[in-house]
């Protein structure tokens, strides 16, 4: 379904996330996800750049279209 450079684009978004929440009190990581939907979108937007400097915008881009995920 993906190709090689959209699978490592989610790859490196995901990495990153673990990177950074291992990093993060496990009651802080629980309030950032259920009550803090702006910090939640913020950190998705740092892991996407992370991805993007990795491996490009287009195959992040074109990944999340084939993965029906927002920008």
């Amino acid at each position: 379904m993906l190709s090689e450079r959209e699978l490592k684009a989610i790859l490196a978004h995901e990495a990153w996330h673990l990177k950074h929440m291992n990093k993060t009190h496990w009651l802080k990581q629980l309030s950032i996800i259920t009550f803090l939907p702006f910090i939640r979108s913020e950190f998705e937007f740092m892991a996407d750049q992370y991805a993007l400097n990795i491996i490009g915008k287009d195959a992040l881009e074109s990944a999340r279209s084939k993965l029906f995920l927002p920008n």
